[in-house]
């Protein structure tokens, strides 16, 4: 889960930040936290509009954060948006930006525990997006798709059920971009798999993919592909 916080004030950012990992890691999920001291911050990254759930406070030094939130829209942002306020005032203008949720300062961390469980549960009734930057262009292809995602130079070549897809991006960013995923492991140098579409472990240590191809592991990394695989397999015991 990718979540953003964007807040002018460290204090309520960090206090933010803290009582969201706290819970998450109680219900033993794994986050990945940006956070930003206002808009300007989070458009300067490639991936803005990559964040699952983005807090945003109202009222920004020399910025509104209604304003921030409809450039969002504006820019075809999928995810969940809470806002934070000292007031409720804006909760109007809050429906035009298809607002998720509103925390009125000072939050307690039962407030946040409690959005965060509504936005789990809205979350996990959409489909989960792979977010790709390609040139001006976002495309979002459902990660439930993607087979793998092996490096070519300073390009990224993407299989899916639906056929490749090419862009340019490094194999670090990317690996950084989906750690919030556990089905999606690195397997090789430049070579990641999606674990819903391996078929078989080979005994000459390759990942048997569901189109018949085969996938190099590393040897050092075998061992854990091994465990990776059949945790996977425990947790979606498939029929």
């Amino acid at each position: 889960m990718r979540i953003a916080i964007v807040d002018d004030c460290a204090p309520d950012a960090k206090t933010l930040e803290d009582a969201i990992r706290s819970h998450l890691d109680k219900r033993g999920r794994t986050c990945e936290i940006c956070r930003f001291r206002g808009g300007g911050d989070l458009f300067e990254t490639t991936d803005a509009l990559a964040f699952d759930l983005v807090f945003l406070d109202v009222f920004l030094d020399g910025a509104n954060g209604i304003d921030i939130a409809e450039r969002l829209r504006r820019e075809n942002y999928p995810g969940l948006i809470i806002f934070t306020t000292v007031s409720s005032e804006h909760a109007v203008d809050g429906f035009r930006v298809r607002a998720f949720h509103y925390l009125t300062k000072p939050f307690t961390p039962d407030d946040i525990a409690a959005a965060l469980d509504e936005a789990i549960e809205r979350l996990a009734g959409d489909e989960t997006m792979l977010r790709i930057h390609d040139g001006s262009a976002v495309i979002n292809v459902p990660l439930s798709q993607v087979r793998s995602i092996t490096a070519d130079g300073h390009y990224l070549n993407l299989s899916t059920a639906n056929g490749p897809l090419r862009w340019r991006q490094s194999f670090g960013r990317l690996a950084d971009m989906v750690a919030p995923y556990p089905q999606l492991f690195a397997c090789n140098r430049g070579i990641m798999v999606n674990l819903a579409h391996v078929d078989d472990l080979t005994d000459d240590g390759c990942f048997l993919m569901d189109d018949g191809s085969k996938l190099p592991v590393r040897r050092s990394s075998r061992a854990e592909a091994r465990s990776r695989y059949f945790d996977y397999l425990f947790k979606h015991a498939r029929r």
